[in-house]
């Protein structure tokens, strides 16, 4: 593993501020795996902004009707996925 400072999760959050507005309204999804470092923005941008985080089971991430109606059900504001992955979710 490598450290990442504390400082460098807030910098890599708040320096996208001004184009995404997040806040304690937002519902992220936690698409990715843990052990990917771009979990670090799905994990630490609900704590930090007071927004709700939903971790997507793995079987529902592979399947794009079911990753929409979870989308849907929680009312998901936060997505990021890997592009094929969105490239599949929108042929739905």
């Amino acid at each position: 593993g490598v450290v990442i400072p504390h400082q460098n999760v807030i910098r890599l959050l708040t320096s996208t501020e001004h184009w995404f507005h997040f806040d304690e309204e937002d519902v992220w999804t936690m698409f990715h795996s843990y052990a990917f470092d771009f979990s670090v923005w799905e994990i630490w941008g609900p704590l930090l902004y007071g927004g709700r985080l939903v971790i997507v089971p793995h079987t529902i991430s592979r399947s794009p009707e079911e990753m929409l109606q979870l989308l849907v059900d929680e009312g998901v504001t936060v997505l990021n996925q890997t592009p094929s992955a969105f490239y599949q979710l929108m042929q739905i």
